[in-house]
């Protein structure tokens, strides 16, 4: 986590499964990961006790895509969980990308399965509904 303030910070994460860098642009791969070889996500969370990471916001809440198209990610979240009753929570995420992109959680109990009414609205949508 980066600067911390109230037991939050930024986000930031290293390891074979992050990002490596921007292809033949050493600029903006030095903007992205730090001198450590953190790379820093631009979302702000806190690790409870139990060492479980909790994602807070966005240090800015702006998304700027690779077009020029300003879009402000709150708005399309909020909108989407009032339409979506089985969304838990959704995440959208696009910064300097070719097109706007959500990560989205359903409705689950504690042992990851799919709460009744979110398997109903599956069903009656014509989706499948499985855990994996």
């Amino acid at each position: 986590m980066g600067q911390i303030e109230n037991g939050e910070g930024e986000i930031c994460m290293k390891g074979r499964g992050t990002f490596v860098g921007y292809l033949k642009n050493k600029n903006e791969t030095l903007k992205t990961i730090d001198c450590e070889g953190y790379v820093h996500s631009g979302d702000t969370g806190r690790l409870d006790e139990k060492g479980y990471l909790h994602i807070s916001g966005r240090i800015k809440e702006i998304i700027k895509t690779s077009g020029g198209e300003i879009v402000a990610p709150i708005y399309l979240e909020e909108k989407f969980l009032n339409i979506c009753k089985v969304c838990s929570y959704i995440l959208v995420v696009g910064d300097m990308r070719k097109y706007i992109s959500a990560l989205i959680f359903l409705k689950a109990n504690e042992k990851g399965e799919l709460e009744g009414d979110a398997i109903e609205h599956m069903k009656t949508h014509g989706s499948e509904c499985r855990t994996v």
